[in-house]
């Protein structure tokens, strides 16, 4: 299980890193693995993490702080 987390938070980094995007919005960004990842890029990029779980958000603030996490239902 950590192989294919692990292999997925690269992924995700190697994509960010070839788009250079300006934002990214992480929906249902959990206790904020990506987040945490992302964070250590070589550029700054403005990262806003939406999640179901007020626990998980709490996790998430707690872990990585300075970016932005929001209790929020993505359907509504």
């Amino acid at each position: 299980m950590q192989r294919i987390i692990r292999r997925f938070l690269d992924r995700i980094v190697e994509r960010v890193e070839d788009a250079r995007p300006r934002r990214v919005i992480d929906l249902g960004c959990g206790e904020g693995m990506v987040a945490r990842e992302l964070s250590r890029l070589p550029f700054e990029v403005e990262y806003r993490g939406l999640e179901i779980d007020p626990r998980a958000v709490e996790i998430a603030r707690r872990e990585v702080p300075g970016r932005s996490f929001e209790q929020a239902d993505i359907l509504e």
